[in-house]
């Protein structure tokens, strides 16, 4: 899955023009606490555009614009001047309290209003939202609500996997996705039982324009 983004994110990226820009039509949420994503992104800068550590650090501290709602385990060294935890190590029992601290848990309720804020203006604000490996919690739906007032009057198209789901199932998923994105624009929805590799072969084309 992350190669197929990865190509999506590399078109028409090159180095010497934009590639600071690679990342400005990327906004991403997750209710994971892992930092692979970021990982992945680091790497592939320095993978596919021969960039140095430091430089490809650059760029995804910058330019990237993700937010972990229920917190992320650490800051990866590159994010934090090296103080943080590095990616696939193992915590000592000392680490394991630092990094307890910094998360919250499905149970915990999100109170941070300007942070509610934040999430809600990123969803007003898209045009094309993508669910990828999502249970559809009905609190992590409600988080992801948009009252916020968008800046553009297009339609909103929305994908989402809904992997080996009944057909009631994913009905009651495009219900709750109506009900989150409450778009006055119009809103069109593509969900079915695909898998997250298999979504990015429907629709990859479709998303690199």
């Amino acid at each position: 899955m992350f190669q197929s983004l990865w190509s999506i994110l590399e078109t028409n990226v090159v180095k010497s023009k934009n590639l600071i820009n690679i990342f400005d039509q990327l906004s991403v949420i997750t209710f994971n606490y892992d930092r692979t994503f970021e990982h992945f992104l680091y790497q592939g800068l320095q993978h596919a555009f021969h960039l140095p550590p430091d430089e490809a650090a650059l760029i995804v501290n910058g330019k990237l614009d993700i937010d972990h709602v229920y917190g992320k385990v650490a800051n990866l060294p590159w994010q934090a001047d090296g103080r943080g935890h590095a990616f696939g190590k193992s915590p000592s029992p000392h680490d394991l309290v630092a990094l307890w601290q910094r998360i919250s848990t499905y149970n915990e309720e999100i109170s941070d209003r300007q942070f509610l804020e934040k999430l809600s203006l990123k969803v007003a604000d898209a045009e094309r939202i993508i669910f990828l490996g999502c249970h559809f919690h009905e609190q992590n739906m409600k988080l992801l609500r948009a009252t916020a007032t968008a800046s553009h009057d297009r339609n909103v198209v929305v994908y989402a996997t809904a992997t080996e789901r009944s057909s009631s199932a994913v009905g009651q998923i495009m219900e709750q996705i109506a009900s989150a994105i409450a778009s006055p624009r119009g809103l069109e929805m593509k969900v079915d039982t695909w898998d997250c590799k298999r979504i990015f072969k429907e629709f990859d084309t479709t998303w690199a324009r």
